[in-house]
């Protein structure tokens, strides 16, 4: 859990500078968190997690992308 506050402190203070943009990718497949320390809210089937179960079973539908804004 450390390393994912690190990530999204760091991501959120980096979003703060002028005309920065920050992407911030979910690694951990088995137990995704990032979203919920960010206090997002993720639409079932959206998390990246999900995404690549989707592919690895055959399904083929376009990649899905959250874009947070202030």
């Amino acid at each position: 859990r450390g390393k994912t506050l690190l990530a999204a402190q760091l991501a959120l203070t980096l979003s703060e500078a002028d005309r920065a943009r920050v992407v911030v990718v979910e690694g951990n497949l088995e137990r995704p968190s990032v979203a919920s320390t960010l206090g997002l809210r993720v639409a079932d089937g959206a998390s990246l997690s999900a995404q690549v179960r989707r592919r690895m079973n055959g399904g083929a539908r376009p990649w899905s992308v959250s874009r947070v804004t202030p």
